[in-house]
């Protein structure tokens, strides 16, 4: 959960565009991100945000950039952050050069929050959101593969799933339940065509 409000700087003033991805632990979110990445390295207006967290360095099931308390705290204090938020026990950063990149008419993309996602629809009103969404039972031997949660801790997840599409409202919902070449390529697709009506 959120704790206090999420600190941001002031809204970007140029033509880019931001894009998050949402969804529930275990949904394949870095997956997706992952896949569309090395598909789209040549894109230089294009840019995939690589997030500070205060979790483990041994902990890489996603590209980010693992920070202890302290050294979260120094580089806050220091404005290196565009964004920030708390969820799930962990901090979590963007970087002020996703800002600056934004500014000069870039399109970033970020692995988001639902818990941060009204904060950062205020930063950036033209915020695209895609929500990755997979069916149950999928997430459940996902999340019990992977052997972070107990079963209890699986269940609680599960449930919490259920009630995205109440949270947020997303531009657009990609289901990845099935293999990730349908999902990432309906991602691409979508970035893409972002980009393109943006003139990028």
């Amino acid at each position: 959960m959120l704790a206090g409000r999420p600190i941001s700087g002031e809204a970007p003033r140029g033509s880019g565009g931001l894009i998050v991805i949402l969804g529930p632990s275990g949904a394949g979110k870095d997956s997706i991100l992952a896949y569309a990445r090395e598909r789209l390295t040549e894109r230089d207006d294009i840019h995939f945000v690589r997030r500070a967290i205060t979790r483990p360095p041994h902990d890489m099931s996603e590209d980010f950039l693992p920070m202890t308390e302290a050294a979260f705290d120094t580089a806050l204090a220091a404005g290196r952050y565009c964004f920030h938020w708390r969820a799930n026990g962990l901090r979590y950063g963007l970087p002020q050069s996703m800002l600056g990149f934004v500014e000069d008419g870039g399109l970033a993309v970020v692995n988001g929050s639902r818990a941060a996602h009204p904060a950062m629809c205020e930063l950036f009103p033209s915020l695209r959101s895609v929500l990755v969404r997979v069916d149950g039972s999928v997430l459940r031997e996902r999340l019990r593969s992977r052997g972070r949660e107990d079963k209890a801790e699986i269940e609680a997840r599960i449930a919490r799933a259920e009630t995205y599409l109440d949270a947020i409202e997303p531009d657009v919902v990609i289901d990845n339940s099935g293999a990730i070449e349908e999902s990432g390529e309906r991602f691409i697709a979508y970035v893409l065509d972002v980009a393109r009506q943006a003139g990028r």
